[in-house]
């Protein structure tokens, strides 16, 4: 998959949550042992996915972001990305991802 993500959807009900954010991390938690992304560099497990989201959020923190805050993204069809939008959300900050100029298609 060059340059791209495989994202694999939980699809089973995970209960009710509060939010959006909490919603997904509780699937994740649940489904922890479980391929989540597979990527150009490998595989990562859902156990894993949540322990990177925590640790970017953790560095977002050191820099002075949290919640209301807005995060913009300008970035390509990466795992990481999906690191940190989740990691943002947790934090409490709204994200926005942005598109390059010129791109009519996922770039």
């Amino acid at each position: 998959m060059p340059g791209g993500v495989e994202f694999t959807a939980v699809t089973e009900d995970m209960g009710d949550e509060t939010t959006s954010t909490g919603f997904v991390l509780a699937a994740f938690t649940r489904y922890s042992g479980q391929m989540a992304i597979r990527h150009s560099r490998g595989e990562w497990t859902y156990g894993e996915l949540i322990d990177r989201i925590y640790r970017m959020a953790r560095t977002l923190r050191v820099q002075g972001l949290g919640r209301g805050d807005v995060v913009a993204l300008l970035t390509g069809n990466h795992a990481d990305t999906i690191v940190l939008r989740y990691a943002a959300n947790v934090l409490g900050c709204c994200v926005s991802a942005l598109r390059r100029l010129g791109c009519l298609h996922a770039c």
